[in-house]
C-alpha cells in the first residue's frame, strides 16, 4: 500500500500511513488481540476525530478509548502532550511561550535526537517525529497572548508533523541510537563467526593432513605445527562460543548515560520529568542481525563442537576394528608424526598395499604399527617404511620376526606304509 494521504472515512480528514511497530507498542493489548490484521493502518490527523487509526483494506479502527496513551493530537487539554519522547506537554510550551523563551525546549529536542535518544515510532501515536507539533503549539500558545508568531525555517521539513517531512532526523535519530545495539548484534555474530575459525585451526593438525595427502603432499610437518597450537586454540574456541551466546541473548541496559535520567540530563527547567527508557531505538537492520545470530547461533554451535573435538572421535567411524594376535605379528613399527586417529587409519591404508602384508593394525595412542603377511610372502621392511613414509610420517622397526609365524595346512589324506 503507498503511503499518500487519503481521507479518514469518519471525518474525511487526511490520514497518513504508520508502521506496525507503532500500532503494537501504543494500542491496548487487549484490543490488539482483536485485530485480524496489524499492519497497513493509517494515523487520521484531524483534532476533532476520536477516531486514531484505520485500516482501509478490511475497516478495521482504533478509536482514542482503545489507546494505551494519550493522543494528544485530539485533544486540547493544557496538559495534553506534545512530545511523548521527552514528556513535553503543551502546558509546558505555554510556560516558555510567556516567559519568552520559544527555542530552549524545540533545541532540547533536536539535541536530544542528535544524540539518538528519541524514539517517535514507539512513543508517538503519529509514529513519527514531534518537532511539527511543537512548533504549532508555539505558534497557538503565541497567538492566544497576541504575540507574533516567529517561523523557524530550520524546522519547516517538520511542519507537518507526517513521517515523509521528518524522515530525515527519524532515520537520524535512529542511527545515532541503534549504534550500541548494532555493535552489539555484529559482536555476537563476529564472535560466532571467530569460534568457527578457532575450531577449524584447533582440529587442522587431524583434518589438514589428511587433506594435502589426498593431493601428494606430506602433512607431518603442518600436522606437528598445528599439534603444538591446539591447546591454545581450543579454549580460544569455547571463548569466543560464549561471547556469541552472550553478546547475542543479554539484555540491553535500559539506559545508556545512567539509568531512567538518561534522557534527562540537561533538560530545560519547567519540563515533565521523564521517566520512560528513550534511549533505546531499534532499526530494522539491527533487529534482523540478531535474529539472524539467534537461528544460526545453535547449529553454529553444534559445528564447532564437531570440529573442535573432531580429533577425538574421528578414528571411531574410519577404523574397521582390526586386531592382530601376538602370533601372528610379523612387524611391529614405532611411528612418528601422528596427531590423531584419522592419521592411523591413514597409515593403515598405505600398509595394506604393500605387496605380503595381509592386515596392519595402527594404533594412535601406542604410536605402533603391527603388521601380519600372508603366508610365506614377507614383504621387505623397507618397503613398509617407504608406505609410512608416503603417508606422510617416519617409521621405525621396533620388532620383525626372523621367521613367518607358520599356518596350519589342511590334511590331504591317511599317510600308508
Amino acid at each position: 500500500m503507498s503511503n499518500e494521504a487519503i481521507a479518514c472515512p469518519k471525518c474525511q480528514g487526511k490520514a497518513k500511513k504508520v508502521k506496525l511497530d507503532t500500532i503494537e507498542s501504543l494500542v491496548k493489548p487487549d484490543e490488539l488481540t482483536a485485530l485480524t490484521e496489524r499492519e497497513g493502518f493509517r494515523f487520521c490527523q484531524s483534532a476533532d476525530c476520536d477516531m486514531v487509526y484505520f485500516n482501509q483494506e478490511n475497516g478495521q479502527s482504533i478509536l482514542k478509548d482503545q489507546m494505551s496513551v494519550r493522543v494528544g493530537q485530539k485533544e486540547t487539554a493544557a496538559d495534553r502532550p506534545v512530545c511523548y519522547c521527552f514528556s513535553f506537554s503543551a502546558e509546558d510550551l505555554a510556560v516558555k511561550v510567556r516567559e519568552s523563551d520559544t527555542d530552549s525546549i524545540p533545541d532540547y529536542i533536536k539535541a536530544q535526537c542528535k544524540l539518538g535518544k528519541d524514539n517517535c515510532m514507539l512513543n508517538n501515536p503519529q509514529g513519527s517525529c514531534c518537532l511539527g507539533n511543537v512548533r504549532a503549539t508555539i505558534k497557538q500558545a503565541q497567538e492566544a497572548l497576541g504575540q507574533a508568531a516567529a517561523v523557524d525555517a530550520q524546522d519547516d521539513c517538520c511542519g507537518d508533523g507526517t513521517e515523509a517531512a521528518c524522515a530525515a532526523p527519524q532515520a537520524q535519530a535512529a542511527i545515532s541510537s541503534g549504534v550500541t545495539k548494532e555493535k552489539t548484534s555484529k559482536a555476537g555474530l563476529i564472535s560466532g563467526i571467530g569460534a568457527v575459525g578457532a575450531a577449524i585451526v584447533a582440529s587442522a593438525c587431524c583434518w589438514l593432513p589428511l587433506l594435502l595427502i589426498a593431493f601428494g603432499v606430506s602433512g607431518t610437518a603442518i600436522s606437528a605445527s598445528f599439534e603444538a597450537w591446539r591447546p591454545l586454540f581450543l579454549p580460544v574456541t569455547f571463548i569466543l562460543l560464549g561471547a556469541a551466546f552472550y553478546f547475542t541473548y543479554r539484555k540491553p541496559a535500559a539506559a545508556t548515560d545512567g539509568g531512567e535520567a538518561c534522557c534527562v540530563e540537561d533538560m530545560p527547567s519547567g519540563s515533565a520529568t521523564q521517566t520512560e527508557d528513550c534511549c533505546s531505538v531499534p532499526t530494522p537492520t539491527t533487529t534482523g542481525v540478531k535474529r539472524f545470530n539467534k537461528i544460526m547461533l545453535w547449529p553454529l554451535s553444534v559445528f564447532v563442537l564437531l570440529m573442535a573435538f573432531f580429533p577425538n572421535y574421528v578414528g571411531t567411524f574410519l577404523s574397521d576394528g582390526t586386531h592382530i594376535e601376538a602370533s601372528d605379528i610379523a612387524y611391529s613399527i614405532s611411528i612418528e608424526g601422528m596427531t590423531c586417529e584419522a592419521c592411523a587409519t591413514h597409515v593403515v591404508s598405505e600398509l595394506e598395499k604393500v605387496p605380503g602384508v595381509a592386515k596392519a593394525d595402527v594404533r594412535y595412542d601406542t604410536k605402533l604399527a603391527n603388521i601380519s603377511v600372508e603366508g610365506n610372502n614377507k614383504p621387505n621392511s623397507e618397503d613398509l617404511l617407504n608406505a609410512i613414509q608416503q603417508a606422510g610420517y617416519t617409521g621405525t622397526i621396533s620388532v620383525e620376526s626372523k621367521t613367518v609365524p607358520p599356518k596350519s595346512l589342511p590334511i590331504q589324506g591317511n599317510a600308508t606304509n
